[in-house]
């Protein structure tokens, strides 16, 4: 039975983690719809009840979405299992499933006992859960040490919101803190609206952040739009699409935004980095903005250097009490009105470059992108075949067999996966039940191309190793050295290309060859291409 449960296991985890996928896309497209759930499965009526709660949000993001990210992360562990069974592999199935159905668990306990009502959807999550939990126990080399930590992870992280007192947690899609709280506060939502004082520091994330309560310590904000109406007794950094502070910033205040408009002028250091920024009543301390357009109103204590893309403009009743410098593609008019104690430096930019220019950064940028790709794929096959040796011995093996038959079988092979998979991934998605399938066939697909792209240069390596170093194995070294021989040759015009590619097309045929193999035939089955 062990042997059976060893040898199904991967096949049923990949299994249960689709369904626990389309599971969790359901849930996740309702919630970030505003749709209700369908619920009137035998009189099952508590969907939406457990999908309003404030426990169906963690950190603002709905619990459907991490579902999504638990199930695909354990489809594509699964997956390689199946193709590549490694022990490190089994580890990460092992823990990850360990950290599902921890989650799984507690979240049926709060329907039990504090929600009060259950969700199908969710308990059908959570027999999945269970289900691919008991599988991984069934792999080989399962040992309670690798279940453990992050087991002891989970649960560490469970217990801070309930054991903290020197802050508060607190997330929904719609959050209004209206309670002042001790410590610190930490923030999350689609909107956030804080109209209680804030005792300690405060940090908020956030589709939509409005601050309407004074902030004794630090303000730490990200959001869509964020806005400021009462004072920061500390430091405030903010970063969104739209930022507004009306309110005095007794700190340092940093900002980086699409637009932003400042109309308080008491922070002590002031940096901006915007397309547009508004500063309308100047600052008592240095100021530093980087944007397109850049406004400059009221009186600033220290200098102010700025950097514009567009323009710089002043109104009439600016002072400056320390110097202005600004860099901008044309000087700008300043008003009679505006004073500038310390004197303007203007450094005329020009943000257009000649036409030599271009050519130079048109080469860099070619160069640059060919260093990038060439070291990524040194790093990524160093690493798979360093971490997968039994893998890629095997499918060098296949590819380098002596007869050149079998090496054209598996070549022929490969470009008709590259040629047919595309066609298939189409006919799938025309059909709405066949577009789930689509989606994971296009996956395969997309994984299986990355990894042969890597194999191409262990199968070189291995290559070099037997024909150039006289030996019978090759190491990650020689991997990466393979890698970095068939990207030099791909640089040869026409012939360098069509070589790289009939040994990608090869390393592909074999990886699919073995994936086939491992997946659908017994132990003691012979190959899909064997050597007659």
């Amino acid at each position: 039975m062990k042997a059976f449960l060893t040898r199904v296991a991967p096949g049923s985890i990949l299994f249960f983690s689709f369904l626990g996928l389309a599971d969790a896309a359901y849930l996740a497209q309702s919630e970030l719809g505003g749709q209700p759930l369908i619920c009137n499965i035998n009189g099952l009526s508590g969907c939406n009840i457990v999908a309003q709660s404030a426990y169906a949000h963690l950190f603002g993001i709905p619990l459907g979405v991490y579902g999504l990210g638990f199930y695909g992360l354990l489809l594509a562990l699964a997956a390689v299992e199946i193709f590549f069974p490694e022990a490190l592999v089994r580890k990460g199935i092992q823990a990850v499933t360990t950290i599902g159905f921890l989650a799984s668990l507690a979240f049926m306990y709060l329907q039990f006992f504090v929600i009060g009502a259950i969700c199908i959807y969710c308990t059908i999550s959570a027999v999945l859960a269970l289900f691919v939990w008991l599988l991984a126990l069934a792999l080989p080399g399962f040992s309670w040490r690798h279940a453990a930590p992050p087991a002891a992870l989970f649960l560490f992280l469970a217990v801070i919101p309930f054991t903290s007192h020197a802050a508060t947690f607190t997330s929904d899609r719609n959050l209004i803190s209206s309670d002042s709280t001790p410590g610190n506060s930490y923030l999350a939502g689609g909107s956030v609206t804080v109209v209680a004082p804030v005792e300690g520091d405060l940090s908020a994330a956030g589709g939509s952040i409005t601050v309407s309560a004074p902030v004794a310590g630090d303000a730490l904000l990200a959001g869509g739009s964020v806005s400021f109406t009462k004072p920061v007794a500390g430091d405030a950094r903010i970063a969104g699409g739209s930022v507004t502070v009306s309110a005095p910033v007794a700190g340092d205040l940093f900002v980086a935004a699409g637009n932003f408009t400042e109309d308080s002028g008491t922070a002590s250091t002031l940096f901006v980095s915007a397309i547009t920024a508004r500063l309308l009543s100047g600052s008592a301390g240095p100021v530093t903005v980087y944007g397109s357009t850049v406004y400059l109103a009221g009186t600033f204590a220290g200098d102010v250097r700025v950097v514009a893309s567009d323009r710089v403009v002043l109104s009439a009743q600016t002072h400056i009490k320390g110097t202005l410098t600004y860099e901008a593609p044309e000087a700008m008019k300043i008003p009679s009105g505006a004073l500038i104690d310390g004197g303007t430096t203007y450094a005329g930019a020009s943000f257009l470059p000649t036409g030599q220019e271009t050519e130079a950064f048109a080469l860099a940028g070619v160069g640059v992108f060919l260093f990038v790709k060439i070291l990524g794929a040194l790093i990524a096959t160093g690493l798979i075949a360093g971490l997968f040796p039994a893998a890629a011995d095997r499918i060098a093996e296949r590819v380098l067999a002596r007869r050149f038959r079998r090496t054209a079988l598996y070549t022929l092979l490969g470009f008709a996966i590259a040629v047919a998979a595309p066609v298939l991934i189409l006919l799938l998605a025309l059909t709405f039940v066949g577009l789930g399938l689509a989606l994971i066939t296009a996956s395969l697909y997309v994984l299986a191309l990355s990894l042969a792209y890597c194999y191409a240069g262990v199968i070189v390596g291995a290559k070099l190793a037997r024909y150039v170093f006289k030996r019978n194995f090759f190491t990650w070294r020689d991997a990466v050295a393979g890698m970095l021989l068939l990207s030099v040759i791909a640089l040869i015009p026409v012939v360098g290309p069509l070589l790289h590619y009939l040994v990608w097309a090869a390393a592909l045929g074999s990886l699919v060859s073995l994936g086939y193999e491992h997946a659908f035939a017994s132990d003691a089955a012979e190959p899909l291409f064997e050597a007659s």
